[in-house]
């Protein structure tokens, strides 16, 4: 848990009270969710820009559509609308003049949101890697128990505990850890569930 980081007290394109609300109110969480879209779509624009020059249009909408849903998430609103008006085009008119210039006021909106994030958010101390550890099997099986209880209740503090177990989930499922984390993040509850009992299935 981090001690001290706030909330910045506005960013441009975002809705930080509703952005807070869709956290369940919880401001570290909100704090962290900001941060992984930061480090996780530095690539965004240039893979929509890629997959439309090349025609690749079911990947555009693909695109389009998971920023939709992270955007608004995360209360940032306007861009959430772009995307969705992407994903509306390409899935109904597939050859409208329009995609074209779609295409470009989402990328100049995402890459603004990110520089506006990228200024507002508190820095973060890099802590040294940590070195591998060995995975007891009965504090796992607790662990794994409470996440997947609280994932069941909709409980956004299965988010919390699946970062503060990060090191042991690491350590038991490395191959499968990421998609659980971000199943989780993405508030994709269920999606999260599955991933950690494929996980722990494949893993015995």
């Amino acid at each position: 848990m981090e001690t001290g980081a706030r909330l910045p007290q506005a960013v441009p394109g975002i809705d930080l009270d509703e952005g807070l609300r869709r956290a369940l109110g919880k401001e570290a969480l909100y704090l962290r969710l900001l941060r992984k879209f930061v480090d996780g779509q530095q690539g965004f624009t240039g893979e929509l820009r890629q997959r439309y020059a090349e025609r690749d249009l079911a990947t555009t909408e693909r695109l389009a559509h998971t920023l939709k849903g992270m955007a608004g998430n995360l209360g940032a609103n306007t861009l959430a609308a772009a995307a969705g008006a992407l994903e509306t085009l390409l899935g109904q008119s597939p050859d409208s003049p329009g995609i074209a210039p779609q295409v470009a006021a989402v990328c100049e909106q995402m890459d603004a949101l990110l520089d506006a994030l990228g200024e507002a958010l508190p820095a973060v101390d890099v802590a040294s890697p940590a070195a591998p550890m060995a995975v007891d099997q009965t504090r796992l099986a607790s662990v794994v128990s409470q996440i997947q209880r609280l994932l069941a209740e909709g409980d956004a503090d299965a988010i919390e505990l699946i970062e503060t177990e990060a090191a042991l989930l690491k350590a038991a499922f490395p191959a499968h850890f990421a998609a659980v984390d971000a199943a989780a993040k993405a508030f994709d509850f269920d999606v999260a569930a599955t991933a950690l009992k494929q996980a722990q299935a494949l893993s015995a």
